[in-house]
């Protein structure tokens, strides 16, 4: 009893295993979004109250950016972000809501302290009320630039299309107090670089041609001689 393969189907099948491993290694890499959180900076509150009564208290809202050379929160932070497009809304004891919108942009390693002496001149007093005042909360939203930057360990990053939006809230009491404090979190996406994975049609192509090969084999040792 003779084999049941010819030569022509021997090589069709080394051509198919053939044709199905190039398929499978010759196949690009691929790239999925790993979320990530990079701190960027810092929004607090504070108060200033003289003792000698030579001016009035103030409350006061900061906005430091942590980024560049200044990353000293986040070492992913390492891109010379911009803050732009901040917007602060305040909410009083009284439940009384105000909206501020704060022109210009904030660079690496700048703060936005109106505490800082000239006031109340100084062009940042829009950060400042009175002492008196007391607010239950306080929520900045900006937008972050750039969006994408590559990563100390290479990977890209690319932020979300929120940028960042913190909400202030009083650590304890029911409205805020000096030193209360939160952190600038810019939300986005880091590319994970990952090695191809056979598809489906090209597992099963390589199966069928692994086992038609078994049963030529067999079917050639089982021939008689």
């Amino acid at each position: 009893m003779g084999s049941s393969f010819s030569l022509t189907s021997k090589k069709d099948l080394w051509r198919s295993l053939l044709f199905s491993a190039l398929l499978l290694f010759s196949a690009p890499s691929k790239t999925w979004a790993d979320p990530l959180t990079i701190l960027v900076g810092t929004f607090s509150f504070d108060q200033f109250i003289p003792t000698d009564g030579s001016v009035a208290g103030t409350n006061a809202f900061n906005i430091i950016n942590y980024t560049g050379d200044n990353a000293v929160l986040d070492p992913n932070a390492i891109a010379n972000f911009l803050f732009s497009d901040l917007t602060l809304t305040l909410v009083d004891e009284h439940n009384i809501e105000e909206s501020i919108a704060i022109e210009g942009n904030l660079g690496p390693g700048s703060l936005l302290d109106p505490l800082t002496p000239p006031f109340p001149s100084d062009p940042l007093f829009i950060l400042q009320r009175p002492d008196f005042v007391r607010f239950t909360s306080a929520r900045l939203i900006g937008t972050v630039s750039p969006e994408a930057f590559v990563l100390p360990d290479g990977r890209l990053f690319t932020a979300g299309p929120s940028s960042f939006d913190a909400l202030l809230l009083p650590s304890a009491g029911d409205w805020l107090m000096p030193f209360d404090i939160v952190a600038l979190e810019l939300h986005g996406d880091a590319e994970v670089e990952v090695a191809p994975v056979p598809e489906p049609a090209s597992l099963l192509l390589i199966g069928t041609g692994l086992s038609a090969s078994w049963i030529w084999r067999r079917r050639k040792s089982q021939a008689p001689r």
